[in-house]
């Protein structure tokens, strides 16, 4: 029997129109088969299973018919476009009676999708795949947000919610674990398990704030996590340190806290120079790299999740400034660089500071601004260009030492999908 694609197409678009995948699924055999080549997608065997995936991830996109069916020993071959992207491939249909047997869904490498460094990226954690679907593929939002849903249940993200404590902190402890020892900060490094590192992770792998798990994670906090267990120091206002402040802002801001009362403290912590420094209370009178991107991190977190105000819009320009005047690795005073650690890529950066980290700040920064990325930022660009690998990945330079729960890269001098993910659309903006 010779395959209707025409009809086939009809109601694959009807199905994407509607979200209603029941007139598609009945196309297939129950044991039918549905294969992908040139995407890193598994086969999906069985109409049940089929169901299940597209009910769970299908398509946004609708497809037309480029051309005539052909016939290739058992399978009808017929080429297709996706069109809003206009990928193109071929569909391989494979008909038992009235009904799909086997069908291959190619992908033609016309627009990147073949890449290796991408299929690379997307051969991974849904923490990563989606973040490469938004800032590297220009995927429609709703597809890339079906994407970072996956985040609560697959991968790094539901591996660190499994670890949760039941009042919703992690290990014991706001700062640091409830069996930790002062002697494991000199011999094994900082522990990175309790829960101000967790949920500074957990933005960064993108849990989306309005999923159950991060709700019920923010109120419990909220209600249970106290600095140096004292009940006048709730989690969200804060401790002392600016550092430690700026990313419960940005953690905060993210899960959608109102952390308008410690965005203001932070305002009125800036430095006379426009960043930041947590040694601020003990005399010091110059301001950090690192402090200031932590701070700069929070309060851009809090101007993009509400508007934020004109002190804390002031101040977040002023400590931009104070990176831009440096070239963002620059002495001052010399122009030497004022850390050689900050031209190496660590990952997770945790409180530490390095040139792809405040490259990707300004990235993120520039949704809030019109025009080209500061001129003096092409120091660091340079930098970022020359660390790329022969085979278009960039290493793992180092990562702080302590104790985690789980790593997430391959380990040190090992290409790292995350910087990779990080540098390239840092380049792609610049380059826009």
């Amino acid at each position: 029997m010779t395959w209707d694609f025409t009809r086939h197409v009809g109601v694959f678009n009807r199905a994407v129109a509607t979200r209603q995948w029941g007139e598609l699924v009945d196309l297939f055999d129950a044991d039918a088969v549905m294969e992908f080549v040139g995407v890193p997608a598994p086969p999906v065997r069985g109409r049940e299973a089929i169901a299940a995936a597209y009910a769970a991830d299908g398509p946004d996109d609708t497809i037309e018919l480029t051309g005539p069916v052909t016939h290739e020993g058992g399978e009808e071959v017929v080429p297709y476009r996706w069109q809003s992207t206009g990928r193109t491939g071929t569909m391989r249909a494979t008909v038992d009676g009235d009904r799909l047997r086997r069908l291959v869904v190619t992908f033609d490498p016309d627009d990147g999708g073949t890449d290796p460094v991408l299929d690379w990226l997307l051969d991974s954690d849904p923490s990563i795949r989606w973040q490469v679907m938004r800032d590297l593929q220009d995927v429609p939002e709703p597809q890339w947000r079906r994407e970072r849903a996956r985040v609560e249940t697959e991968g790094f993200g539901a591996g660190l919610l499994a670890l949760e404590d039941d009042d919703g902190q992690w290990a014991g402890g706001t700062f640091l674990p409830r069996d930790f020892e002062p002697s494991e900060w000199e011999e094994v490094g900082q522990p990175w398990t309790a829960t101000t590192h967790a949920l500074s992770q957990l933005r960064e792998l993108g849990l989306d704030p309005t999923s159950e798990s991060a709700m019920r994670t923010v109120r419990l906090v909220g209600e249970n996590a106290r600095w140096w267990d004292d009940d006048d120091y709730p989690f969200w206002g804060g401790e002392t340190e600016e550092c430690i402040n700026g990313r419960v802002v940005a953690d905060g801001a993210y899960f959608g806290v109102d952390m308008a009362p410690l965005v203001g403290r932070l305002v009125g912590e800036q430095m006379e120079d426009g960043g930041w420094n947590c040694e601020r209370p003990n005399g010091s009178t110059r301001s950090s790299f690192a402090t200031t991107i932590n701070v700069l991190e929070g309060l851009l977190e809090h101007e993009l999740a509400t508007g934020g105000t004109e002190e804390s819009r002031a101040a977040r320009r002023a400590g931009e400034e104070f990176l831009l005047q440096r070239r963002l690795f620059r002495r001052l005073s010399t122009g030497a660089p004022a850390d050689e650690a900050f031209l190496s890529f660590i990952h997770p950066n945790r409180w530490r500071y390095d040139v792809l980290r405040a490259l990707d700040y300004f990235r993120a920064a520039a949704a809030l601004r019109e025009g080209a990325p500061d001129a003096r930022l092409a120091d660091a660009i340079d930098h970022v260009r020359s660390r790329q690998s022969p085979d278009g990945r960039w290493p793992l330079d180092d990562t702080p030492r302590g104790r985690t729960w789980f790593a997430v890269d391959d380990g040190v001098g090992l290409p790292s999908r995350w910087l990779t993910l990080r540098a390239l659309r840092v380049l792609r903006w610049w380059a826009a």
